[in-house]
């Protein structure tokens, strides 16, 4: 499903690279253990995605729980988690 995923973005298939991110993300939570780094990294490219089709709540929603995660897999300080946190600003309302 990843090379799918990455299709879909490729292709410029926003709302099915969407979906095809969820079932990812549902399905690393049923064999990862919790705070799996691909979890979290998942979490990240949906919520961004989410972010570009004009869904910041759900976007910031996924966005936090991947922080959550990378927070603990990539540590405080990493670019992972910095890059989270711009995102996270962008999906403030104004």
């Amino acid at each position: 499903r990843s090379k799918l995923l990455q299709g879909w973005i490729l292709a410029g298939e926003a709302e099915a690279a969407i979906r095809t991110c969820e079932a990812l993300v549902h399905a690393y939570h049923a064999i990862y253990p919790p705070n799996h780094p691909l979890t979290g990294l998942q979490l990240y490219t949906l919520g961004n995605l989410q972010l570009d089709c004009g869904d910041p709540e759900q976007g910031a929603h996924n966005l936090r729980h991947a922080k959550a995660i990378l927070h603990i897999t990539h540590g405080e300080h990493s670019s992972m988690v910095d890059g989270l946190d711009n995102l996270l600003l962008r999906a403030k309302p104004n």
